[in-house]
């Protein structure tokens, strides 16, 4: 399919859609790169691959064509080397998704906890010496 001449690059840090943009094509080397307006359509499609492959922090490469919008690659760690804040933005969210892994095993073990003082076991009793 034929494109406009951009590669548009994305990047994703949990649900957070926050650049695109938009690089000259090896097949039409007078287009400079710029950022461009993050679409509804292109922010949909980003956040359904991150979806479907489970990724938190990725990048996808599209390219729009007659069609409409076209995947050409998806990567679990793109070099964020152009995205502003990007080392800022990653940190908050490893940070957040942390704290939110922290909060869940601490719930986990209040569970468990509250269950074993409860007096209630499982017992299985196993008689090995009837034949």
């Amino acid at each position: 399919a034929e494109n406009t001449g951009f590669d548009i690059k994305v990047y994703v840090t949990g649900k957070e859609v926050y650049a695109a943009i938009a690089k000259k094509s090896p097949l039409h080397s007078d287009v400079d790169e710029k950022f461009i307006p993050l679409t509804p359509e292109l922010r949909k499609l980003t956040l359904h691959v991150g979806k479907l492959f489970g990724l938190d922090i990725y990048g996808i490469d599209v390219v729009e064509t007659p069609h409409g919008l076209a995947i050409l690659d998806i990567n679990d760690f793109p070099s964020f080397g152009r995205v502003p804040r990007a080392v800022v933005r990653i940190a908050e969210y490893v940070l957040h998704a942390a704290k939110h892994a922290e909060r869940k095993r601490l719930a986990r073990m209040e569970r468990n906890r509250r269950h074993s003082s409860t007096g209630k076991r499982n017992l299985f009793l196993v008689d090995s010496m009837k034949s």
